[in-house]
């Protein structure tokens, strides 16, 4: 699962830094701008390091959480929600950061 995930699911190094770039610049009408965005290299599943960062394109967050933990936790009991947020992150929305694969 990994490894399909890993060829079709992969989003570019530049799409994120686009995502990135938008969510700074969101609110064009507020007094109040943002400058920087703060994110963890800890996955919130397992509390370790990020190997594989990952998130549901249904997400609006940026924070990424390990795809093989994630996999390996919907093997053994089939939830698919979001760690992060909450929300459904079935199998076929999960995109893989490249932009994260860089840095974590």
């Amino acid at each position: 699962m990994l490894s399909v995930l890993s060829v079709f699911g992969l989003r570019s190094h530049f799409l994120v830094v686009v995502t990135v770039k938008e969510k700074l610049t969101a609110d064009p009408d507020s007094e109040i701008a943002t400058t920087s965005l703060r994110v963890s290299l800890i996955c919130p599943l397992g509390k370790m390091r990020l190997s594989v960062p990952c998130r549901a394109m249904t997400c609006t967050h940026l924070q990424c959480f390990d795809a093989t933990l994630y996999l390996q936790m919907n093997e053994k009991k089939a939830t698919w929600v979001c760690p992060v947020c909450d929300k459904k992150a079935p199998y076929e929305n999960l995109i893989i950061d490249g932009y994260g694969m860089s840095v974590y």
